[in-house]
């Protein structure tokens, strides 16, 4: 009986040794946890569709492909969700991720962003003399991390309209223009008359004839309809665009590296095209006012030189004497050479 016993328990064990390499085989491994993505949380600074934020759709699309579901830039909106005021702030305090802003709303928090507009030169030249470097050292200091610019255009961010045929500039002194506190100046040294007030109200100033025409982004103008309203634009645009990333700087320090590394390379990419994403906007643009009945101006090519130049000359004195310390350190650094 005993033998019998231990024939049965070799037996058995010998069964197990030979079938545990097809158990082996046919066990299917755990599965491994699902990670879930990292999200960033963006509000921009109009509302989705503006096409002054191609380049920043362009982005997050990119991102969001690239990133295979490790990360997800998720825009919740514009100034629906935060008032453009208080979106740089909501970068800073951590309450959203990343903003996408323009440069004379970030002033507030880093004053050397309310010179940004007014740079001439290329990106690769602004990084030349270090004006990157400058940008990226004041915004770490209150919490924030620059991504860099969306829009890459110069002399684009502006455009005046009008309801009369004028030769030269000389011809727009004393028509009164609906526009924005920022160009007051510039229109003033044209000899015009600015009428400040709320985007909301320009259309009604022009149709009810207390402006004679609109200055703000063109296609600001054609999106509130003014070639209802209005016969002409002058052909040329003042000041550069404004468009930029900002990235709570907390949220960006604690990405992984080769996560931080996909968001610049990114960046770089749309640095290179982003010039011609907004050209092919603008010239939509121009279409659409062209559709709606309006006609460009144009000047001399002297006389075109001066009616741009002038609006950053009276713009740079003007940010002189606001920021004595700044201004003059950040004019070597982005004005013409």
């Amino acid at each position: 009986m005993k033998r019998f016993m231990t024939m049965l328990v070799i037996a058995g064990l010998i069964l197990v040794l030979v079938a545990l390499p097809f158990m082996t085989a046919c066990a299917k491994p755990a599965p491994a946890p699902k990670l879930e993505p990292i999200v960033l949380k963006a509000v921009q600074a109009d509302p989705l569709g503006h096409p002054l934020f191609v380049g920043w759709e362009w982005y997050v699309k990119t991102v969001n492909t690239r990133a295979e579901g490790e990360l997800i830039i998720d825009v919740l909106g514009g100034t629906e969700i935060i008032p453009l005021a208080d979106q740089a702030d909501a970068v800073k305090d951590g309450i959203i991720d990343i903003n996408c802003n323009y440069g004379s709303w970030v002033e507030k928090v880093v004053p050397a962003m309310g010179m940004w507009h007014l740079r001439r030169i290329p990106p690769d030249e602004m990084r030349k003399r270090g004006a990157y470097d400058l940008i990226q050292e004041e915004m770490n200091k209150v919490g924030i991390y620059w991504l860099g610019p969306t829009r890459e255009m110069l002399d684009c961010a502006h455009w005046i309209t009008v309801n009369k045929w004028v030769e030269s500039p000389k011809d727009l002194a004393g028509l009164r223009i609906a526009t924005f506190a920022g160009l007051a100046e510039w229109l003033e040294a044209l000899g015009m008359i600015p009428l400040v007030m709320p985007p909301g109200e320009r259309y009604s100033a022009i149709e009810r004839g207390i402006a004679d025409g609109g200055a703000h982004s063109l296609e600001g103008q054609f999106n509130f309809a003014y070639y209802e309203l209005i016969d002409y634009w002058i052909d040329y645009g003042v000041f550069s665009s404004g468009e930029m990333m900002l990235v709570n700087l907390n949220r960006w320090n604690n990405l992984p590296e080769h996560l931080q590394k996909l968001l610049i390379d990114i960046q770089l990419e749309l640095e290179g095209i982003s010039g011609a994403l907004a050209l092919k906007s603008q010239d939509a643009t121009k279409r659409g006012l062209r559709d709606g009945g309006m006609k460009p101006i144009t000047f001399s090519s002297e006389d075109a030189e001066w009616y741009v130049s002038i609006g950053y000359e009276v713009k740079w004195q003007e940010l002189f004497k606001k920021y004595p310390e700044w201004g003059p350190k950040v004019y070597e650094l982005w004005a013409l050479p």
